[in-house]
């Protein structure tokens, strides 16, 4: 995928997950739809492709809703390179293969921030981190399933 491309859709799921996105929220909790990309992308795209996407959304989402620069970027990253190494496994087919990764991806990043949490002494329970993985799993699951079947059709028209 060009440069350009990636640009495009990091900045269109940037609008849709700040905007639209806010609508289908649970509680405070909304789908993480940089999440769902990053799995579109590990099954459908080389890991160029996968690096660039995950550090632009991390970046985006690190300047305009997070007071510290690189978490996210770091996140994103960790989550590809571990989603990648799946990939022998993947069925394309099969709407299970999403599933499983956008589960490990979520669980996965809620960690993350919440070791980072940790690591800069903020307040913030463990139970919390349950509460909102296991909405945020579920919500993503629902998503990834709707804009998997969606792209999985558009690249068999191709």
């Amino acid at each position: 995928m060009k440069i350009k491309n990636i640009l495009i859709l990091n900045l269109l799921i940037f609008f849709l997950q700040s905007t639209i996105m806010q609508y289908f929220r649970i509680v405070t909790i909304i789908p993480n739809l940089n999440l769902i990309i990053i799995v579109i992308l590990v099954i459908y795209f080389d890991l160029t492709t996968i690096m660039i996407y995950a550090v632009i959304a991390g970046l985006l989402q690190d300047l305009f809703l997070s007071p510290y620069i690189g978490i996210n970027i770091f996140i994103y990253l960790v989550i590809s390179l571990t989603i990648v190494n799946f990939e022998s496994v993947f069925n394309k087919v099969s709407i299970i293969s999403p599933i499983f990764l956008i589960t490990i991806a979520t669980s996965l990043y809620n960690l993350l921030f919440f070791i980072f949490i940790k690591i800069m002494n903020l307040d913030y329970g463990i139970y919390r981190l349950f509460d909102i993985a296991i909405v945020e799993i579920i919500l993503n699951m629902i998503w990834i399933i709707i804009i998997y079947k969606f792209v999985q059709k558009k690249i068999v028209e191709r």
